[in-house]
């Protein structure tokens, strides 16, 4: 059975590859970061590489060598000058040691029949101490990367999340409605991408941003001789060598991926584009349906271009494309005719076209009940406490997950259909029956549970202290209103589509918090605040 999942997953990215022709991508590049400030590998401290350890979950799970991370933590203070050593001699000699590049894979279904091999992802466990090296490479590189990296990729940033992906897209669309334009948005989906990404284009992309030659060189060494084995049990299988990819599961495979494709993002002009890892939406404009379509079809030459010149592969059965003010004319990839969507997933955010909540609020509070059905049945043995613990988990986070982007635009009836599907989670909690008449509204409040308005109304409030209070607005001329002592912002057009503008929606949000946590200097203290005078 190992060997043949083995199998399985060797010949899907060996089906899938393409030699990569990146030349005049790179020609582009080179012109864009000319001035890029350049950076290189540094020795490491016994702080750094204790930090790293610290990041570590204190699990019993072990890749290849059999070390897991507990026995990492616990041994902590007396190996850490030893491991210290080790890795600088890494870093100075440009070497990522061969034992550490050895995955042991276990496959995890994923969706389909248990029986189809191919209804199961490899998951991929490596060497403890080989995944401190990455963090601690990890931990100088990622600032560097950060600051060169266009602001239109989301994935894997610090401070950046699936939500702001959205939030970005969502804007270019309504501000383009609220200017009378036809509007249309493409997505397109790659197979098996972090594990075609070509290691020379990874390389040369290092080379454009400014990254100097330790880098290169330990790249170089972290990147070769990767090698896989499948283990089901006691089952092992061959051992198979990757020369593709940035590593599945790795600490700075996510880095070296959004490195390799920010071209993505840089060098399509006739498209906004919002991306986040290998998931992208791109957002075209036109004043009349003709004009949109032929720039939609241009963006999506243009996109099918790019995935062969970097080496990716394009799955067109799955790419879609919705508009909004109009219904484009069918496209056709490689031989496949596609015809546009009423609605489309993005990240996790089923965007209609007319930009309403209906399947999102459907979904959710679909999810939200059966999240409450599991704490009914799976919980009835704890305490209400414990009840409470997972509800906080189970459903709350379903409201938090791209609550920013959702939540804020959502009417009154679906916010009220939300708040209905978490009261069955509430019932639960408490033990009281499916139906019937009961004071839910009270129990939350006893239970200190904030509602769905709330939540949405503190993610937003957490945004616009973000953007606002490093750069309050100032008011040096004129007389001094009771607005203006608030530090309040005049509020921009609301009409039509500019009302649920994310930058409308946070001087509105600015402007109802208290003078005193808009003068905080931590956000941490901020959020305590805001969860006080919100939830209570």
């Amino acid at each position: 059975m190992a060997e043949a999942f083995a199998k399985f997953f060797k010949d899907k990215v060996n089906t899938l590859k393409c030699s990569p022709d990146a030349t005049k991508i790179f020609q582009d590049l080179k012109e864009i970061y000319k001035d890029a400030p350049s950076w290189d590998l540094s020795s490491c401290t016994t702080e750094s590489v204790a930090k790293a350890i610290d990041g570590l979950t204190p699990s019993l799970s072990a890749g290849p060598d059999g070390i897991p991370n507990r026995l990492i933590k616990s041994l902590k203070f007396e190996a850490l000058d030893a491991i210290t050593c080790v890795f600088n001699k890494c870093i100075s000699e440009g070497v990522f040691p061969n034992v550490w590049k050895c995955s042991k894979v276990r496959p995890i279904h994923k969706k389909g029949a248990k029986n189809k091999i191919e209804n199961y992802r490899p998951v991929c466990l490596y060497s403890t101490l080989g995944k401190l090296l990455e963090a601690v490479v990890r931990d100088q590189f990622a600032p560097h990367l950060d600051k060169i990296l266009p602001s239109n990729m989301f994935g894997f940033r610090s401070g950046r999340g699936t939500q702001d992906a959205v939030l970005y897209a969502l804007d270019k669309i309504r501000q383009y409605r609220s200017e009378g334009k036809r509007v249309a948005a493409l997505s397109m989906d790659c197979s098996s991408a972090f594990d075609l990404i070509s290691h020379e284009v990874i390389l040369r992309s290092l080379e454009v941003v400014g990254i100097g030659p330790q880098m290169q060189r330990w790249t170089k060494s972290y990147l070769s001789n990767c090698s896989n084995f499948v283990q089901i049990g006691d089952g092992t299988s061959e051992v198979w060598v990757l020369d593709t990819g940035s590593g599945q599961g790795r600490r700075l495979s996510p880095d070296y991926f959004n490195l390799a494709t920010l071209s993505r993002a840089l060098l399509c002009l006739l498209a906004d584009s919002a991306g986040y890892a290998d998931d992208g939406l791109d957002v075209v404009y036109g004043s009349t349906p003709e004009e949109c379509d032929s720039k939609l079809k241009l963006v999506i030459q243009e996109r099918v271009e790019w995935h062969q010149k970097i080496g990716l592969a394009l799955n067109s059965a799955k790419t879609e494309f919705i508009g909004f003010g109009y219904t484009p004319a069918p496209m056709n990839i490689d031989g496949i005719n596609l015809l546009p969507k009423s609605e489309i997933n993005f990240l996790g955010v089923t965007i209609q076209s007319n930009l309403n909540w209906t399947t999102q609020t459907s979904t959710l509070c679909n999810k939200i009940r059966s999240a409450a059905g599991r704490i009914r049945s799976e919980a009835r043995l704890l305490s209400v406490s414990d009840r409470r613990c997972l509800y906080t988990g189970w459903i709350q986070g379903l409201l938090f997950f791209n609550g920013l982007a959702v939540l804020p635009t959502m009417t009154q009836s679906e916010i009220g259909e939300v708040q209905r599907a978490c009261n069955a989670g509430i019932r639960a909690i408490v033990g009281l029956p499916k139906y019937g008449f009961a004071s839910i509204t009270n129990l939350r409040k006893k239970l200190n549970l904030p509602s769905a308005e709330q939540i949405g109304e503190y993610c937003v409030q957490v945004a616009a202290w973000k953007k606002f209070s490093k750069t309050p607005p100032s008011h040096d001329s004129g007389p001094q209103t009771r607005a203006m002592k608030n530090g309040n912002i005049p509020h921009p057009d609301q009409r039509g589509h500019r009302a649920y503008l994310s930058n409308t929606l946070l001087i509105k949000a600015w402007n109802k918090i208290p003078i005193e946590v808009k003068a905080l200097e931590h956000l941490t203290t901020a959020k305590r605040c805001m969860k006080k005078y919100l939830f209570h």
